[in-house]
């Protein structure tokens, strides 16, 4: 959770869950965000979002600038065989602006992992590239500008 400039509001993020067993192990998670009063925790707005069918999506940070929301997060395909970074621009009404995904190889894990930070001049994001279901891979740190440009990505390892 976090608490915007104006004091008055919360944005809250997480993902659902929907999972089935049976007859074959599915799951499909979607990435969620709330924007909640602070006075009485009503919801204002609430979004979803998964860009992989199939897959598990979860919000790991986020960072409010101005009137905008940044929000880092990973898509996940099928049992975890595929894991994208993933960062959005929101607007105040969580609407979205743009979305920047970056990943290697299929079979390869890159996630976010709620490292975000944001300012006048873009967004800075550092997680795991290149990591594998038991290899945890490179660090890495990006910056991506207000419009959505992937400016570098510097790894180390």
């Amino acid at each position: 959770m976090i608490k915007t400039r104006d004091r008055y509001h919360l944005y809250c993020f997480i993902y659902t869950y929907e999972s089935y067993i049976f007859p074959v192990y599915f799951f499909n998670n979607k990435a969620l965000l709330q924007k909640r009063d602070l006075l009485d925790g009503n919801i204002i707005w609430s979004k979803t979002w998964g860009e992989i069918s199939n897959g598990h999506h979860e919000v790991d940070g986020i960072a409010v600038v101005g009137d905008f929301i940044y929000v880092s997060h990973w898509d996940a395909t099928w049992l975890f065989k595929n894991v994208n970074a993933v960062v959005k621009k929101l607007n105040q009404n969580g609407d979205q602006m743009w979305s920047k995904i970056w990943g290697t190889l299929a079979g390869k894990q890159d996630t976010a992992d709620g490292h975000i930070y944001a300012d006048a001049t873009g967004v800075w994001v550092a997680g795991r590239i290149d990591g594998g279901f038991y290899t945890s891979g490179d660090a890495y740190l990006t910056k991506i500008d207000p419009n959505g440009t992937q400016l570098w990505l510097k790894k180390w390892g």
